[in-house]
């Protein structure tokens, strides 16, 4: 009885200092917490907030072709309140919305400012024919 109480008694104490440890985490970030980048101006209808209503793209009477450039680089952000170096895409973090209606067909250009070998994955697009496009390193066409 005396080992029970005793087990109970230890994780009540790690629990307790787990909460402890969280606030005083989160006291000591309050002040120090940074400005997100500023939204895409080029998405104005596009915004984070969960009650505004969402205004889908404009159909088209058939599909088209969109065309998009990426520019990947590392830049200072603060996306969790604390600046850090990220890796963005168009200097933003997350990257930019692709924005297009079913059947389009997109053209996106990636200028790589890592310094690194990078590859996208994409999701959400369907890669009907052209699944080595999808991220996959090393892959020989």
């Amino acid at each position: 009885m005396k080992m029970k109480s005793t087990v109970i008694t230890i994780t009540l104490f790690f629990k307790v200092l787990t909460l402890i440890s969280l606030y005083t985490t989160i006291a000591n970030a309050l002040p120090k917490l940074e400005k997100r980048q500023d939204q895409d101006p080029s998405f104005p209808t596009f915004n984070s907030e969960l009650t505004a209503p969402f205004k889908p793209l404009e159909a088209t009477p058939e599909p088209i072709t969109r065309y998009f450039n990426l520019s990947l680089s590392r830049v200072e952000l603060a996306p969790d309140g604390f600046t850090r170096v990220v890796w963005a895409s168009n200097g933003q973090y997350p990257g930019p919305m692709i924005r297009v209606n079913k059947g389009d067909r997109l053209v996106i250009n990636v200028k790589n400012d890592l310094k690194n070998d990078t590859t996208i994955h994409w999701h959400g697009i369907f890669q009907v024919n052209s699944t080595f496009y999808d991220g996959v390193a090393g892959q020989v066409i």
